[in-house]
């Protein structure tokens, strides 16, 4: 068993999605994967982390957050509570 805690469930995805950038610049997109905490997202562009991004998923709604890493034109993050 292992001393630590247990990630969230995630629900796979392949969404597309606008994402804000921290920059103001705003890049198509795809939403990868979602948990109550956290999402993962992939763009033609170099996210960074602790970079603050809103993603805008067509016709459901936005999610905002924190990235935590990044890398290749991907990112996950931490959602907004």
């Amino acid at each position: 068993m292992s001393e630590f805690p247990k990630r969230p469930d995630r629900v796979s995805t392949n969404e597309p999605c606008r994402i804000a950038r921290g920059d103001g610049a705003i890049v198509q997109g795809t939403l990868l994967n979602l948990s109550n905490s956290g999402f993962c997202v992939s763009a033609k562009c170099n996210f960074v982390e602790r970079e603050r991004i809103e993603v805008r998923i067509f016709g459901l709604g936005r999610l905002r957050g924190t990235t935590r890493w990044a890398k290749k034109g991907r990112a996950g993050g931490m959602l907004d509570v």
